[in-house]
């Protein structure tokens, strides 16, 4: 069958003229790839690795509402043609699978077209080194972020593929690195964390970890956000999976937690700085220690139940069912934990991006200028608007409810509002 469906997809690509002499990618598909438009439903399903959760892979599929699914990666096979397509009894268009064998099949016009096409996209495990290598500042990265903040479309990864799905993520250039090394050196040169790849809404200032489970991340997780909160000094957020279970997020910004809880012990784990960001105790080869009264971090437990009758609110990060709250602290390279209570902090990064909130830009479209409505900009350090691809074009710091972007081209952006006490961000189109 997969010998069948690699010749499909050649003579599909020898159609269009676009076969690749060096095999930049391999293409595999099932169903009918004719391009449909039906109305998207924007979700981000994120899932902590080694299996996919069929429940929580519906949820995914049901948001295409019918169209046209494509799996990305650079390595593996095109298993999920049939189990998006034929396995989850939910109906869509197509299910095509695009392997990168190279960075030149990013600026390849089928794999771009194929991309722009869809009705949703998901990241398949792998390295998420080399998915941003393939990736990042190529059109694929316009492309993906056109598919989530323009379509309003869904978009989902299992382990690598969730892994770069945060607003920051740990990219794993230099390879990957272990909790014991990390809280033993939270210098050390394999911890690279990047940042101005994909912009997923929810997900801003959110650094993600998979596979939480197995082997024991926890360690590594807490001093990515260590080393962040010293870095960006603000508040810095985390969602760790572990294997077996799925995190899905709706567009109202609250989560549905899927795994087989309590058959067996699955956990999903959401992270957050104590209300004042504490700064850790970073030095080069020597261990953490990341101390506050009562605790360096808030973390909400949560079990992953087969029926999703767990939730977490990422617009306030408390709001949650399902678990338990603790306190996380680390001294001399030891992660400590105890029983905790829900942050009580004045005001939530996160919470300023509730869709209930009244700020909004107008006019959008706009010209020349743009206004945001009541805001208090005495709140605020400054701000900076971003491309969809996630580069800064341009930063504001004489604060004012109007501001000028008549130097920015006609196309779609980001206002990203830098709070004193977190951020929020705000589409915007320029004509």
């Amino acid at each position: 069958m997969k010998d069948m469906k690699w010749l499909l997809g050649l003579i599909g690509l020898f159609c269009l003229g676009q076969v690749s002499a060096q095999q930049d990618f391999d293409y595999f598909f099932i169903g009918d790839t004719t391009d449909v438009s039906p109305t998207t439903q924007f979700g981000v399903c994120l899932m902590g690795g080694a299996e996919e959760n069929d429940d929580a892979s519906a949820w995914f599929l049901q948001r295409a509402n019918g169209g046209n699914i494509v799996v990305i990666r650079a390595s593996g096979s095109d298993a999920y043609n049939t189990y998006f397509y034929e396995d989850l009894g939910v109906n869509v268009q197509s299910v095509e699978t695009i392997i990168f064998n190279n960075a030149n099949a990013s600026l390849d016009a089928f794999v771009q077209r194929r991309l722009q096409n869809a009705e949703a996209i998901w990241i398949a495990g792998g390295d998420q080194a080399v998915y941003e290598n393939y990736w990042k500042n190529t059109p694929i990265q316009d492309i993906i972020n056109a598919h989530v903040n323009v379509k309003s479309a869904p978009i989902g990864g299992i382990s690598a593929g969730m892994a770069i799905l945060g607003g920051i993520y740990f990219s794993a250039v230099n390879g990957t690195i272990n909790s014991a090394d990390a809280l033993a050196n939270p210098m050390d040169n394999r911890i690279v964390l990047s940042t101005d790849f994909l912009n997923i809404p929810f997900l801003e200032d959110v650094i993600t970890d998979t596979h939480y489970d197995n082997p024991d991340r926890r360690g590594r997780h807490v001093t990515f956000m260590a080393r962040l909160t010293n870095d960006l000094n603000r508040r810095i957020y985390g969602i760790g999976a572990n294997e077996y279970t799925a995190v899905c997020i709706a567009d109202n910004g609250v989560a549905t937690i899927f795994g087989d809880y309590p058959e067996f012990p699955d956990k999903v784990f959401f992270l957050q700085n104590s209300c004042q960001a504490t700064n850790a105790t970073i030095v080069a080869n020597t261990p953490l220690t990341w101390l506050a009264a009562p605790n360096a971090l808030y973390v909400y437990e949560a079990n992953a139940p087969e029926d999703g009758n767990a939730s977490f609110d990422l617009n306030t990060w408390r709001n949650a069912s399902g678990g338990e709250w603790q306190y996380w602290n680390v001294e001399n390279g030891t992660l400590l934990t105890s029983a905790g209570n829900a942050p009580d902090c004045a005001l939530s990064a996160n919470e300023l991006s509730s869709p209930n909130m009244d700020i909004s830009i107008f006019p959008n479209p706009a010209g020349e200028f743009i206004n945001v409505k009541d805001l208090d900009v005495t709140d605020i350090n400054n701000f900076v608007i971003y491309d969809l691809s996630g580069r800064m074009v341009k930063v504001v710091n004489e604060l004012h409810n109007t501001i000028e972007i008549s130097e920015l081209s006609p196309g779609a952006y980001l206002l990203k509002i830098d709070y004193i006490t977190g951020t929020k961000s705000l589409r915007f189109i320029k004509e």
